[in-house]
C-alpha cells in the first residue's frame, strides 16, 4: 500500500466525456511523481482528487491512509496532502505575507501560539526568511509563488501536490521552485509534479504518462521518457538530449548482420533503463533506415539514452 492508492478512478464533468477512465495508481511514501501529458489528458483533473477537491464518480482513492471518498475524512485529506497552483496570486488571501502563510494554520484549528513560529519555520524553508510584513503582490513571480507553498508547508503535509505550478513562471523564478521541490523530496516529502515540461520530469523517481483521461505509462524517467512509441502515442516531446541522439540514430543507423542478436541487446538495454508498465498498445514502427552507409558505433545499442546534456556528451563520446 502507498500513501497514495488509487485504483480504476472514474470521472467526468458535468456528465460528459470522461476526464478520467479507469486511471490506477499508486504513490510511494516519499516519492517524488511526475505526471506528464498534454492539455486535456487528465492530470490536472487526478491532482484535485488527491487533495479532495473533486470526487471520484467511479472507483476508490486512499491517501495518507484514509478514504477520500468518505466525507468525514475531507479535512484530514487536505491537510495530509497540500497543493500548489498554477498561479500564486489566486492563493493569497491576505496583503500580508506572515497572515497568508497563517491562513492555512488558522482553518486546521493549530494553537494561536503555536502560529508566528510555523510561519517563520515555514518562510525559512522556502528561503524567504523574515518576509512576515510583505505585500505578497508586490513580489516577483518566484517569490510569489515560494510564498504560497510556505502557506502548504506550514501545516507539515505528507504529501505535496505541484499542479503546474512552474507554468506561468520566468526561467529564474522556475529555477527556484525546482530546487524548492528537489529539498522537500531530500526531506522525505511525498510530492507529486504535475507538468507539461519534460525537463522537469527528468529528476523524478517515476513518470506517469496520461493521455485523453487514461494512465499509458508509469515508470522510471529512463524507462518512460526515451521510449519513442510512447513519446508519439501521447504527443509529447521527450528531453532535447534524447531527440537529438534519435536523429542521429536515424541519420546513421547502427550496422547489424543478420543473426547478430541486436534485437536482444535492445531489449536489454531497455531492461537497463528502468522498469515501466505500460498499457499495451500498437506502435508506429521501428527506426527508420537510413540509405547511407555510415552507422553509429555498435555500442551504443547497448547504451541508454540520454535525458540531460551531460549525459548527451558520454553518449556521443562513445
Amino acid at each position: 500500500m502507498g500513501i497514495i492508492d488509487a485504483e480504476a478512478i472514474g470521472f467526468s464533468y458535468d456528465g460528459g466525456v470522461p476526464a478520467l477512465d479507469g486511471v490506477s495508481l499508486t504513490i510511494r511514501e516519499g516519492e517524488f511523481l511526475a505526471i506528464v501529458g498534454n492539455n486535456g489528458s487528465g492530470k490536472s483533473t487526478l491532482a484535485r482528487h488527491f487533495n479532495a477537491l473533486l470526487p471520484c464518480d467511479s472507483g476508490s482513492l486512499r491517501v495518507a491512509g484514509l478514504d477520500a471518498a468518505d466525507g468525514a475524512n475531507l479535512w484530514a485529506v487536505r491537510k495530509a496532502c497540500g497543493m500548489v497552483f498554477q498561479n500564486p496570486d489566486n492563493q493569497f488571501v491576505s496583503s500580508v505575507a506572515g497572515e497568508d502563510v497563517a491562513f492555512g494554520l488558522q482553518n486546521f484549528d493549530f494553537p494561536d501560539g503555536e502560529i508566528p513560529a510555523r510561519v517563520a519555520a515555514a518562510l525559512d524553508l522556502v528561503h524567504l526568511p523574515g518576509f512576515e510584513e510583505r505585500d505578497p503582490h508586490t513580489r516577483s513571480g518566484g517569490q510569489k509563488q515560494r510564498l504560497a507553498i510556505a502557506g502548504v508547508l506550514a501545516v507539515e503535509p505528507d504529501i505535496v501536490v505541484f499542479d503546474e505550478a512552474t507554468a506561468m513562471l520566468d526561467p529564474e523564478g522556475r529555477q527556484q521552485v525546482l530546487q524548492l521541490v528537489g529539498e522537500l523530496h531530500q526531506r522525505g516529502t511525498t510530492v507529486v509534479m504535475i507538468t507539461h515540461y519534460i525537463e522537469e520530469a527528468v529528476g523524478a523517481d517515476r513518470v506517469a504518462v496520461m493521455d485523453a483521461g487514461r494512465l499509458l505509462a508509469c515508470g522510471a524517467p529512463q524507462a518512460v521518457l526515451t521510449d519513442r512509441g510512447l513519446m508519439e502515442q501521447a504527443r509529447l516531446e521527450p528531453p532535447l538530449a534524447t531527440r537529438l541522439c534519435w536523429e542521429l540514430e536515424d541519420m546513421f543507423p547502427v550496422k547489424q548482420h543478420a543473426g547478430d542478436g541486436g534485437g536482444e541487446e535492445r531489449d536489454e538495454a531497455a531492461e537497463r533503463g528502468g522498469a515501466m508498465e505500460r498499457v499495451p498498445r500498437e506502435t508506429s514502427g521501428g527506426r527508420a533506415a537510413a540509405e547511407t552507409g555510415a552507422g553509429l558505433p555498435a555500442e551504443r545499442l547497448a547504451a541508454p539514452l540520454p535525458l540531460t546534456d551531460e549525459g548527451l556528451v558520454d553518449w556521443v563520446c562513445r
